[in-house]
């Protein structure tokens, strides 16, 4: 601390005068507009260092598919797509700024899973770039108010903050990851809405035109909005802006806070309505609001948060839910000693404003992830973008005081080697981090190596290794989910499939595909049209083992529960129908039926018939005696067979047309 007034000049000498503003200009001044340039060039080396073997990597199966690569409302700047954007949900969230983004992308790279990762990491640059910045305001703030000019140890402390924000392994995952990208815009929103509101208070108190004043406060709401159509927990970008406001203006009057942010509430408001109105009652869960045990998940989950910001490893994009059991559980209690100790931090920093503004920033962004809002999902790594910029503020601000002592070259050595060692094992954890992200493979190995008893990695681990071939390694996994988790209709439906399909040393199990089919069924109530068509497809290929046994009439029970799961499932039908049509057995045949069945499982059928319904249509028709359709039928069949059929085949349908102009059935059917 210096005399009042007093003041030491950057290189180290007394200012006579501390209050002169023209030797404070240009003590600020002799800062080179390239050593600026400079610290920009190396924050972006930096990113581009850690993150740029991102544009090769593939899209991953995690949310990506549905707000991207299956997306066709995203594929071209149309008007209907435009429209759709701006007034539907994409998936379950209503961004439209978000999803237009991907429109933007998609006229750019079409849908190269590059272009959409090389976009996410120029829109985090950016956030870099806006925190330096932001860090370098509120040092001239500070400079201004103390006529302390520091101005080298300001721009490395800025860089050095800017850096720990680009780099620091929590980013990872917003970065890569494209669905992460609604965390990265929600933040640009917010950074540039703290910018914009800034200015408007700086013009205000300089007696600046009301017009600019006011075009400023309108870009800081667009801001503000963008945010919120990117994410909805940029509704706290307001309570953000009134926390400046309490801690900053000199006569924080009530209606002048108001005023200068009224329209941001106006927004925060529209966007809480929009979330609510979004939710629904199947992803709503954990604890009710209002009760113990959420209060010991939202300190596990402040614990958790703490423990990624302060000791970054084991980071991944999919957790479990937590269920904590008591207050003496160790995360639980490290969760109400960090919350104790950041009140007592905020006590402390009240005389530091600009810290306290950092510190606060922080609480608040992290508020929406906490899970004081309730949540489906409890914690994710994303959450810490905007708070961890808020947490740089704080740290370039409370080690702003000790500029002072760069005059002692030992120090000003040993601060430079602290900051290149920190950017260096940041950038290193970090690009290792990177790495998990090369597709949906690695990606879903790092979730199971970070939590073993993840139900929901091991499923969808499982399901990469199946695209890829890897049916045994696929089963490992699926065994392992079914064991943490017996109550997921998911799991419980991917495993029937799986048992439909068998793997490389083991066989189909259509008895347990059926089990695990009813069991996802009845877990979801017996009303999800995907998991009863699972079933119906289990209890059809029990039917077709049954026939091969020859036991056809057990197997015209499968496939009569087959149809009563789903009525229109096409294979059960045709079965049943060439069952109930060339059966010899008296008990079971049935033309009349098997025509309906066959003519049923016709009209399911949109657009050119195959050559395959077409037969049994024909062979059901001619076992029924109408041969006059059974020969158009087969005609059909024959038309479509010529132009890519085998000729043995093709020799087979003409045999069976000539039986049928002669109104003989062919017997070797029955």
């Amino acid at each position: 601390m210096h005399d009042q007034g007093v003041s030491v000049l950057h290189d180290g000498s007394v200012d006579p005068n501390p209050t002169d503003p023209q030797r404070s200009a240009s003590a600020q001044g002799s800062l080179g507009r390239h050593q600026k340039y400079l610290a920009v060039a190396a924050l972006t080396l930096l990113v581009v260092g850690v993150f740029f073997p991102i544009v090769g990597f593939e899209f991953v199966d995690y949310d990506v598919p549905g707000q991207v690569v299956d997306n066709p409302h995203i594929r071209g700047l149309t008007s209907e797509n435009l429209k759709h954007i701006f007034t539907s949900r994409c998936v379950t969230s209503y961004y439209p700024v978000r999803t237009l983004s991907y429109a933007l992308d998609y006229q750019l790279w079409g849908l190269s899973a590059g272009g959409f990762k090389l976009t996410n990491g120029l829109i985090h640059l950016a956030n870099v770039l806006l925190v330096f910045w932001l860090v370098l305001r509120l040092y001239a703030r500070w400079e201004a108010r103390t006529k302390s000019p520091q101005p080298r140890y300001d721009l490395f402390l800025a860089a050095v903050s800017a850096g720990v924000f680009a780099v620091h392994p929590v980013v990872v995952e917003p970065v890569v990851w494209v669905a992460g990208r609604e965390e990265l815009l929600m933040t640009l929103g917010a950074l540039g809405c703290v910018h914009f509101h800034l200015t408007a208070r700086r013009l205000a108190e300089a007696g600046g035109k009301t017009r600019r004043v006011v075009a400023c406060h309108a870009l800081a709401a667009v801001s503000c909005a963008a945010a919120c159509l990117s994410n909805a927990a940029g509704a706290v970008i307001p309570l953000l802006i009134a926390v400046w406001d309490v801690l900053t203006l000199e006569r924080a009057r009530f209606w002048r806070i108001v005023s200068g942010t009224a329209a941001l509430w106006v927004v925060a408001g529209a966007t809480i309505v929009i979330k609510v109105l979004s939710y629904s009652a199947e992803i709503i869960t954990g604890p009710p609001l209002f009760s113990v045990e959420r209060v010991m998940l939202v300190l596990k989950v402040y614990a958790l948060n703490l423990k990624a910001l302060v000791w970054p490893t084991d980071l991944a994009p999919a957790r479990s839910q937590f269920d904590p059991r008591s207050f003496l559980e160790p995360a639980v209690l490290l969760g109400g000693v960090a919350a104790f100790l950041t009140c007592v931090m905020l006590w402390k920093l009240r005389g530091q404003k600009l810290a306290l503004f950092g510190l606060l920033w922080f609480g608040v962004a992290l508020f929406p992830g906490s899970q004081v809002v309730i949540s489906h999902v409890h914690r994710a790594d994303r959450f810490l973008y905007l708070p961890l910029a808020g947490l740089t503020l704080a740290l370039a601000m409370s080690l702003r005081p000790a500029g002072h002592l760069i005059r002692r070259p030992m120090i000003s050595v040993g601060l430079a080697a602290v900051a290149v060692w920190s950017w260096l094992l940041l950038s290193f954890v970090s690009a290792a981090q990177v790495q998990t992200w090369r597709n949906s493979l690695t990606m879903w190995q790092n979730c199971v190596r970070v939590e073993p008893d993840n139900a929901l990695a091991h499923f969808a681990l499982g399901n990469s290794l199946a695209q890829r071939g890897q049916y045994d390694e696929a089963m490992r996994h699926r065994d392992v989910q079914l064991a943490l988790d017996l109550n997921d209709p998911e799991a419980m439906n991917v495993a029937a499939l799986l048992a439909v399909r068998g793997t490389d040393s083991q066989p189909p199990n259509y008895e347990l595909a059926v089990q695990l089919a009813r069991r996802s069924c009845q877990l979801s109530r017996w009303d999800n049209p995907r998991y009863l068509h699972t079933l119906a497809i289990a209890h059809a290929r029990l039917g077709q083992s049954l026939i091969d046994e020859g036991q056809l009439r057990r197997a015209v029970e499968q496939y009569r529960t087959a149809l009563e799961a789903d009525p229109n499932a096409e294979s059960a039908l045709l079965q049943l129908a060439v069952v109930l049509a060339t059966s010899s057995d008296p008990q079971v045949r049935n033309p009349r039926e098997a025509v309906q069945l066959a003519e049923r499982a016709g009209g399911l059928k949109k657009g050119r018939p195959d050559s395959s319904n077409l037969i049994i249509l024909a062979t059901v028709y001619a076992e029924a005696w109408e041969f006059d359709k059974a020969i158009a039928a087969i005609e059909s069949a024959i038309q479509l067979t010529e132009s890519s059929g085998p000729a043995e085949l093709l020799d087979e349908l003409r045999r069976r047309l000539e039986l049928y102009r002669k109104r003989i059935p062919p017997e070797s059917l029955r």
